[in-house]
């Protein structure tokens, strides 16, 4: 919704920004901001754990303060915050912008009336009626939760850490994407005992299998209970007060679906997304969903009704905050100026924030060797000087190159600084860059990133390339670029 805003205004529309609750998004208010501040504050806790290792005496075992801890949470989503009120002050100087926060639902009104050429209404809360020639709906979306038995008992990840909520001391956590990991490492960081289960046969099932792998063999040894082949959630209730107070009943295949019981003072539920839609007045203003719920859109973002576009994780494309702000600009670019640019999304890099940290780029491996004739280059953590001299030497950097093309299909990434180190992988990717081309860029030594540089390396050798003969060319001087 910012950055569809931020395109408007600086095309010269008058525009308006209409937010339910704090402009920002899902990012900064509830969502990705304060899960990795938590993140990063587990990260604190473990670092000031080995701090003995290096000399420093900081005397006792680091606690958590979570009451601290979420307090600084808000604090960060205050400094986001304000960086959007200060974009929008920005925008609005010399232009026509204004900015509705806090004013509840809003709804698109007449709009199984609207013709193309005319203009659509949106409706506040209080009874303002806005009218506008283009509308962009871009209102996110939020945890799906549960609907077994005694589900009121459990809670989203959102919830962990709203004003109020306090520490569990033992949690279970029910999904194993990106999120239920994360929040289940943050727990364990934080001394709570923690149960993690998943329906399938391993945790991280879109990532590839050795991230998998390395991340249950690490949760393991952190002392995370891991339960795969869960069949069905029989239900929660409350037996007793206090500590260990919640019942989790679940049955698991490998035991002929016998029903288990765990004690434990959360359930937490991570099972997906649902679109904000139901509040909108879509069906009234004849705007189409998909089976899912989502709205439905071209590749141009239009929906059904002329004039109204959407973008972000209410479409239901790219479940991710950078992919939704490029799509917020096109929508509100093709709104305005008419064009039909397309949003394809290419290379798309992901990653998450347990411990260890993993990102990912391109192809898994099994998905590459079954559609094409690779190299896979692996390196350790361990050989990476960077990473000894941090102590930090758990994980690895994998590589997938096409034995034809030398082009890369794919990186995964698994150890400390893990998502920032795709990002190499992920831009060399996007601009076609040969795995000989990597490997011959000379990277800043000693940092996490050289680790991709020696996995190129070693993809070179395996596929029997001599690097001085493939150095990627001298950049023109700056005036013959312009």
């Amino acid at each position: 919704g910012v950055a569809a805003t931020e395109r408007a205004a600086r095309l010269g529309a008058r525009v308006c920004l209409v937010e339910a609750r704090r402009a920002g998004g899902t990012d900064a208010v509830s969502g990705v901001v304060p899960a990795r501040t938590l993140a990063h504050i587990a990260r604190l806790k473990r670092t000031a754990e080995g701090l003995g290792r290096y000399g420093i005496a900081a005397g006792g075992v680091p606690t958590v303060d979570f009451a601290r801890a979420l307090a600084r949470c808000r604090e960060v989503a205050e400094e986001v915050h304000a960086g959007k009120v200060e974009l929008a002050a920005e925008l609005g100087e010399g232009r026509n912008l204004t900015v509705h926060e806090n004013v509840g639902a809003a709804r698109l009104a007449d709009g199984n009336t609207v013709t193309p050429g005319d203009s659509h209404a949106v409706a506040l809360a209080d009874g303002t009626t806005l009218r506008a020639d283009r509308i962009v709906v871009a209102t996110g979306g939020h945890p799906r939760r549960p609907d077994f038995p005694g589900a009121g008992l459990a809670m989203v990840p959102t919830d962990l850490w709203q004003p109020g909520a306090t520490l569990p001391g033992s949690a279970v956590i029910v999904g194993t994407g990106h999120t239920g990991i994360q929040v289940a490492s943050i727990l364990a960081d934080f001394g709570c005992r923690v149960h993690l289960l998943e329906r399938g046969p391993r945790i991280l099932s879109h990532e590839d299998h050795d991230v998998a792998a390395a991340i249950q063999s690490a949760f393991a040894e952190h002392g995370i209970d891991i339960v795969t082949g869960v069949s069905a959630v029989q239900g929660i209730e409350r037996r007793a007060a206090g500590p260990d107070g919640l019942v989790f009943r679940y049955a698991a295949q490998k035991d002929g679906d016998d029903e288990h019981e765990i004690a434990c003072d959360a359930v937490i539920v991570s099972l997906g997304w649902v679109p904000n839609t139901a509040a909108l007045g879509l069906d009234a203003a004849g705007v189409a969903l998909d089976k899912r719920g989502f709205v439905r859109v071209d590749d141009c973002l239009r929906t059904s009704v002329p004039g109204i576009y959407a973008a972000g994780d209410v479409t239901g494309r790219m479940m991710l905050v950078t992919g939704a702000m490029h799509e917020g600009y096109v929508a509100a670019g093709n709104a305005l100026t008419g064009a039909a640019d397309p949003v394809r999304h290419g290379v798309v890099s992901t990653g998450g924030y347990p411990y260890p940290e993993h990102g990912s780029v391109g192809l898994t491996e099994a998905a590459a060797r079954a559609a094409h004739d690779c190299e896979v280059a692996v390196v350790p953590y361990r050989e990476n000087v960077r990473a000894i001299i941090d102590g930090n030497t758990t994980g690895f950097c994998k590589l997938i190159v096409d034995r034809a093309s030398h082009l890369i299909l794919g990186a995964h990434v698994v150890g400390e600084r893990a998502v920032e180190v795709v990002q190499l992988v992920a831009a060399g990717m996007a601009t076609g860059l040969r795995v000989e081309q990597l490997a011959a860029v000379d990277l800043a030594y000693p940092t996490y990133v050289q680790i991709v540089g020696e996995a190129a390396y070693r993809a070179c050798l395996a596929l029997g390339i001599e690097l001085h003969e493939n150095a990627p060319p001298t950049a023109p001087p700056l005036a013959a670029a312009q």
